[in-house]
């Protein structure tokens, strides 16, 4: 297994600023990370649809922390993969393949491609939407919240305790591939 060549974000300022510009310039983005069965479940439910990706894979970086850190900052959560459709976080593997299965994902995706680009004068009055999205998580009551985190604080614990050990797992792996590839 090779390592990440790519450019490395030392700061989590830069890692957000590559993030952020990189949700901006692809419809659709996945990151990701090897051996997930929720990544597998997400990238299936894009290619089930015939809908291209632009997959980040973070397994194997030196600055895959840094950047989860920031998804948990955007999104409320760090756990892969955290799936963005237009610039919005629809969440994880689960609620891909549900919105898949709901038939929903596709027009999801084709709504946005639909929509008139709003203008630039509008993009700099910010509604009141948009800044309640802007609240840090913990500050929003669940009407607030988007809808992806509100099922994401409805999960059983159980589940929750079984993601988490998922992603403990995939961090263990990456580590011990780092350790080897050094």
């Amino acid at each position: 297994m090779g390592s990440y060549n790519g450019k490395v974000y030392n700061t989590p300022e830069e890692a957000e600023e590559y993030v952020k510009e990189t949700i901006k310039a692809h419809p659709v983005v996945l990151f990701t990370k090897r051996f997930s069965p929720y990544c597998y479940k997400a990238t299936s439910a894009f290619k089930s649809i015939n809908v291209q990706y632009e997959e980040i894979l973070l397994s194997g970086r030196s600055d895959c922390q840094i950047i989860q850190d920031v998804l948990l900052k955007m999104t409320g959560a760090r756990t892969v993969p955290r799936v963005f459709v237009h610039e919005n976080c629809i969440g994880g593997g689960n609620e891909t393949s549900a919105l898949n299965k709901e038939g929903k994902l596709k027009k999801l995706v084709d709504k946005e491609e639909d929509a008139p680009k709003e203008e630039p004068a509008q993009e700099n009055q910010a509604s009141t939407e948009q800044q309640e999205e802007a609240k840090p998580a913990e500050e929003q009551t669940s009407e607030e919240k988007p809808k992806e985190e509100q099922a994401e604080d409805q999960k059983p614990a159980e589940e929750q305790k079984a993601d988490e050990a998922q992603e403990a797992e995939a961090t263990q792996e990456d580590q011990k591939e780092q350790t080897a590839q050094e």
